[in-house]
């Protein structure tokens, strides 16, 4: 009787207290580590692969000066040799905690999606409206040979010439906005202030875009309508 009820006794104690059986071993330790490591290993190499399309994007823009370009690659290139720094470390870690504060910080001190990604993208799309708008003045000066004194066609030309303008504008306001913001490395108001920044760019070049739309309906109104009057027309806007 005594002996059936301390094993009962102890049958029960192991289900109230499953950690007795449950404990982590070295090797479940090992296992976690290698796991954490190889996450953070490919959070980085996403970044890195990231932060290198974005430089030979910037290298070739155009409408950047060779300083802009400069500032913004050695800041590119200066994350990246962090990241790399730190993936040596993670690699080394032997120590949970030590590993999840440094994997945490991939997220924390290297927000390259919170900036870098979406500062090249803007700057790509200014550069791309910056040459459609030298194409579409080439087309304006053709135009204007042609119109023979044409008020109303003149007027239609004005105000192309007008949105043409202020797509320059635009284009450049959202370039300026963004070609010197650096990485907010957690601050909160350098990260509220870099949000405001890409937010008024895309906002910018949204305005652009639509000023384009307009200069090429202007265009192609004045383009037909010398061809009902068989006057040789140009080209067709870009």
């Amino acid at each position: 009787m005594k002996k059936t009820f301390f094993i009962t006794l102890i049958s029960g104690l192991l289900i109230l207290s499953p950690t007795v059986v449950l404990a982590q071993t070295p090797t479940a330790t090992n296992n976690r580590i290698t796991i954490v490591k190889q996450k953070a290993d490919a959070e980085i190499e996403r970044r890195l692969t990231s932060l290198t399309n974005a430089i030979s994007l910037v290298n070739g823009f155009k409408k950047l000066n060779d300083s802009q370009k400069t500032n913004f690659v050695t800041s590119i290139n200066t994350q990246i040799s962090d990241l790399n720094n730190l993936k040596t470390k993670i690699d080394a870690d032997t120590d949970m905690q030590t590993l999840r504060a440094d994997q945490k910080s991939i997220f924390d001190e290297y927000r390259i999606y919170m900036l870098y990604l979406p500062q090249t993208r803007i700057l790509s799309a200014a550069e791309r409206e910056s040459e459609t708008i030298d194409l579409m003045n080439q087309v304006s000066t053709k135009i204007a040979g042609r119109i023979n004194g044409n008020a109303n066609l003149q007027n239609t030309l004005n105000d192309a010439n007008t949105k043409l303008t202020d797509a320059t504008t635009q284009e450049t306001n959202a370039t300026n906005l963004v070609i010197n913001l650096a990485p907010d490395q957690g601050n909160t108001a350098t990260s509220a202030s870099n949000t405001a920044a890409l937010k008024s760019a895309r906002a910018d070049l949204q305005t652009a875009l639509k000023d384009l739309q307009t200069a090429k309906t202007d265009f192609q109104t004045i383009i037909n309508q010398l061809k009902t009057q068989g006057t040789s027309s140009p080209t067709a806007t870009p």
